[in-house]
């Protein structure tokens, strides 16, 4: 019998991005099992499109990785059916959502034997080891590079033909890495803190750039996605990144899913990472309101640095710029929606993506609707571990009602947002097809 077979579930019609990626979670989960002496397999169910294929060898232990509501019945499913086959395999669950729902899914799927809630390292580790030790929040500089050996980089390919490339590189392979865990911020619809702590751990500058530089030269990637929660906390780390890169010579280019940080230091930031190879990036504005952004969401933005950090980026055209909002909080009215609407109008941005306010367990958010009955009737709050629409990405429902504003009205601008999203979108085709660098 084998040890430990580690499943990463399909990419959900309606997760944030329906491109999927390599699973990095999974990744450094394999390489701390073999930093200590475990063996280990990986099964991407997003690349291996075999339907039982999990079924083929027996394992001691299986675990599964569930990151939004829409993924846990597939993953449920999983689980019946290797406890069926193999009796003996015990089965764990870890990821954002396990986190989220943890109590829900002890008490409901008796056919899963460990639930890991948060950094499931040291957890996994204890489980496969049978050892019952506390477990803290790692310090990177402890962590493995994650386990890319394992996976056949081809596999992640994906068509960007259509994309801003200037300097035409081949985009089609993006590596993901993390350089640092925790997050200070205090953002009232995140439920960060819970999965990874609010102590902010990053990597040495030295240890990240390394990272950059074996993936480059051992498995050919050129192009990374740095998907830390919150890869800006410490801006002067930030410049000394892209100026490392610089100094050894990289030719790789970049991108920051997770977004830039909307103050004073943008500028600064933007300027050393565009020399580093920064192509894509994100703003996470989230409201055009700033007592909805920044009183009732925390997100210490003000109106003026929101453009100033748009003029910082549009300095170099190479850039693209994705903006992130969220609409339908409690306290969302009409005026507060328009002034989205009349913001996202006026920012020179190639592309936005809206979602819907959604309250996660874990979140000053979620406290709030149960204490208020914000949910909508057909909520079922004991199901939401298993619901297939519970996700701030589906643009199809709303969960809540904020206090002075009907759902008819949320799906109106609703719709608004996303019609403007297509003008976006044709305005950044336009842009690429006349751009010069």
């Amino acid at each position: 019998m084998s040890k430990t077979l580690l499943i990463n579930l399909p990419t959900s019609e309606i997760a944030s991005t329906l491109n999927f990626t390599m699973p990095v979670g999974i990744l450094s989960l394999a390489a701390y099992l073999e930093m200590n002496n475990e063996s280990v397999d990986i099964l991407d169910l997003n690349v291996n499109k075999k339907r039982y294929s999990y079924l083929s060898k027996e394992y001691e232990y299986v675990g599964i990785s569930i990151m939004i509501a829409a993924q846990f019945n597939l993953a449920y499913k999983i689980a019946k059916e290797i406890k069926y086959v193999y009796p003996n395999t015990k089965i764990i669950v870890g990821g954002t959502h396990v986190t989220q729902f943890k109590n829900d899914i002890i008490k409901n799927c008796p056919e899963i034997d460990f639930v890991v809630a948060g950094e499931g390292e040291q957890q996994l580790l204890n489980i496969v080891k049978n050892e019952n030790k506390d477990v803290n929040f790692i310090e990177d500089e402890n962590l493995p590079i994650p386990a890319y050996h394992k996976l056949n980089f081809n596999d992640y390919k994906r068509d960007t033909s259509n994309w801003n490339n200037p300097y035409n590189a081949d985009l089609s392979i993006r590596a993901p890495i993390i350089t640092s865990r925790g997050c200070p911020n205090q953002c009232n619809f995140c439920s960060l803190i819970k999965h990874m702590g609010n102590k902010y751990r990053p990597m040495t500058i030295n240890k990240v750039v390394d990272m950059l530089e074996y993936l480059n030269r051992d498995f050919g990637a050129i192009y990374f996605a740095i998907y830390d929660a919150n890869f800006m906390v410490q801006t002067k780390r930030v410049i000394d990144i892209a100026n490392e890169i610089v100094k050894r010579n990289l030719k790789i280019y970049l991108d920051l899913p997770t977004g830039l940080p909307i103050n004073d230091k943008t500028k600064d930031i933007v300027d050393a990472l565009s020399q580093a190879g920064l192509i894509r990036t994100t703003l996470s504005i989230e409201s055009g309101n700033e007592y909805v952004r920044n009183t009732i969401m925390k997100k210490k933005s003000k109106q003026t640095d929101i453009f100033s950090a748009i003029e910082a980026i549009r300095k170099y055209p190479q850039i693209y710029l994705l903006t992130d909002f969220v609409i339908g909080m409690p306290e969302e009215t009409i005026e507060s929606l328009q002034e989205t609407y009349n913001l996202l109008v006026d920012l020179d941005t190639d592309d936005i993506t809206i979602s819907i306010a959604t309250p996660y367990p874990n979140t000053k958010l979620y406290e709030q609707c149960i204490k208020d009955s914000l949910f909508l009737p057909d909520i079922k709050i004991d199901e939401l571990y298993k619901s297939l629409e519970f996700c701030h990405a589906n643009l199809k429902r709303f969960n809540i009602r904020p206090y002075n504003l009907s759902i008819q009205e949320l799906i109106k601008y609703r719709d608004k947002f996303i019609e403007l999203k297509k003008v976006k979108l044709e305005n950044y085709k336009n842009r690429i097809n006349t751009l010069q660098i």
